[in-house]
């Protein structure tokens, strides 16, 4: 078992638990693309609105 000092332990865990929420972000924005996919464009209107939704996520 290999045993970190403390600040070394301590700068990679906090990098782990940032790495852990970047990657729930992306999940959720992934599901939300999904959705917006998966809904019928009945209009130029609802067609606006998926581009602006895709483009606040960039």
């Amino acid at each position: 078992q290999v045993s970190l000092p403390n600040p070394e332990y301590e700068i990679l865990f906090k990098r782990i638990k940032k790495l852990e929420s970047l990657n729930q972000q992306l999940l959720s924005e992934n599901e939300t693309l999904k959705r917006l996919l998966n809904e019928k464009l009945t209009d130029e209107q609802d067609h606006l609105k998926l581009v602006m939704e895709i483009a606040k996520m960039k």
